[in-house]
């Protein structure tokens, strides 16, 4: 990670971290620690269908922010600490993502940054009907979500959904088949 942020000139690393590790990671003060999701989860990862500049969103980002610690800002860094320490259970765990996607979106609006641009508050907005929760992922690119419930035939209904409001609409959305590895990146030499 360290090569990573020397190279890059900067940025959070996690991204790199994950990729590294592999599986699900918390990963906090360039550190990454391997953390298993509890039992009883549902999962669905879904293509929004475009993608945003990351340097735009980072410099409107540090703007807003000023050097400071908004209000937004600190209730959401408190929502993702409540998400990496419910890991017992799949209905706390899914309390607290919702809780999370939550503080996002409201961070969003007083950031002005649109991370929940009309795609992601479209498929949010599904999620939310299929009674899942629902929130944008991916590294500064935006262009994928997630949604967990403890309900799997809940989160089947989402995918259907996701599948025909993107075709009702002419746009992307696509349900996309991942699991999460247990393998991070590997090298192998002959």
């Amino acid at each position: 990670i360290d090569i990573h942020r020397a190279f890059q000139g900067g940025g959070s690393g996690l991204d790199v971290a994950a990729s590294f590790t592999g599986g699900i990671i918390r990963y906090q003060r360039h550190h990454a620690e391997p953390v298993r999701l509890p039992d009883g989860l549902a999962k669905q990862v879904v293509f929004c269908g475009e993608g945003t500049a990351t340097a735009e969103r980072l410099a409107a980002f540090d703007a807003w922010r000023n050097g400071a610690t908004p209000a937004a800002l600190q209730k959401l860094a408190e929502a993702a600490e409540a998400v990496a320490r419910r890991l017992n259970s799949a209905e706390e765990f899914a309390q607290a993502f919702a809780e999370y996607a939550d503080a996002l979106a409201h961070f969003d609006r007083a950031a002005c940054l649109g991370i929940f641009g009309p795609r992601h508050q479209h498929i949010r907005d599904l999620a939310t009907r299929a009674g899942v929760c629902y929130k944008p992922c991916g590294a500064g690119g935006n262009d994928i979500g997630l949604a967990f419930a403890t309900d799997a035939h809940a989160i089947a209904r989402f995918g259907h959904a996701v599948r025909t409001a993107g075709l009702a609409a002419q746009q992307q959305f696509e349900p996309v088949a991942m699991r999460f590895s247990t393998n991070g990146a590997q090298v192998h030499s002959r």
